[in-house]
C-alpha cells in the first residue's frame, strides 16, 4: 500500500497509477480509512470537512455534523463492500442510494448524465454515486478494485493487461500474501 498520488490534489492516496478522470475521487473516498497504516481521513466533523472541501464533493458553509460524519463513514464502508463483492455489497449500497434523488440530463452530444439533486452528505453520497454510474457506463468501472488481502482492502485501479490485478501493491500486500501463503504450506507439510 503506498500513499503516493499522481493527481494535483494531494489528498487522493492512490497507488502509482490512480483511477482515470473522476473516479479518482471515489478512489480517494475510499483511501481516507486504512487500518494498516493508521489513517482516518473522516475522523472528525471537521477534518471529514476539510477532505471534502479539498475534494471538491463540499460546497458552501454548511457545517459537518457528528450524524453525518457517521453517515460517511458507513457509507464508505458500504461502497467498498461493494468494490471488493458486487453481489454481497449491493443491499449496503443500495440502502444508501434509495434515499437519493437524481436526474437524468441530457448532453448537447446526444449523451446522458445522471445529476444528484441532493445537498448536504447525501449530496455528497449522490455525487459519489454519479461518479460510480459514470464509470460503469464508459467501462473503466471493471478495472476499479480493493485489495485481496484481508488485512489492506486499499482502493486501486488495475492497470493490468487482461485485469488480474488482485493487491494494492505487488510490493506490499501481494508479497505479503505470497508469504503467508509459503507459511502455511509448511507448516502443513510439518
Amino acid at each position: 500500500m503506498t500513499e503516493t498520488s499522481n493527481h494535483s490534489a494531494p489528498i487522493f492516496r492512490t497507488e502509482d497509477k490512480a483511477a482515470p478522470g473522476r473516479l479518482i475521487i471515489v478512489h480517494g473516498f475510499l483511501n481516507t480509512w486504512s487500518g494498516e497504516l493508521g489513517l482516518e481521513d473522516l475522523a472528525s466533523p471537521q477534518s471529514a470537512l476539510r477532505w471534502l472541501r479539498e475534494a471538491g464533493l463540499w460546497k458552501g458553509q454548511r457545517t459537518l455534523l457528528q450524524q453525518d460524519l457517521e453517515q460517511l463513514q458507513n457509507y464508505r464502508e458500504a461502497l467498498r463492500r461493494f468494490v471488493i463483492d458486487p453481489a454481497s455489497g449491493a443491499a449496503d449500497v443500495d440502502d444508501f442510494v434509495k434515499k437519493l434523488t437524481f436526474h437524468m440530463a441530457v448532453n448537447e452530444d446526444g449523451t446522458t448524465d445522471l445529476r444528484s439533486t441532493n445537498e448536504g452528505v447525501a449530496g455528497v453520497i449522490g455525487a459519489l454515486m454519479e461518479i460510480v454510474f459514470a464509470s460503469q457506463v464508459n467501462g473503466t468501472w471493471q478495472r476499479f478494485k480493493c485489495c485481496e488481502l484481508e488485512t489492506c482492502g486499499w482502493a486501486f485501479y488495475d492497470h493490468t493487461k487482461n485485469r488480474s490485478g488482485r493487491w494494492c501493491s505487488m510490493k506490499t500486500c501481494g508479497s505479503r500474501h505470497k508469504a503467508r501463503a509459503y507459511l502455511r504450506r509448511k507448516a502443513e507439510k510439518d
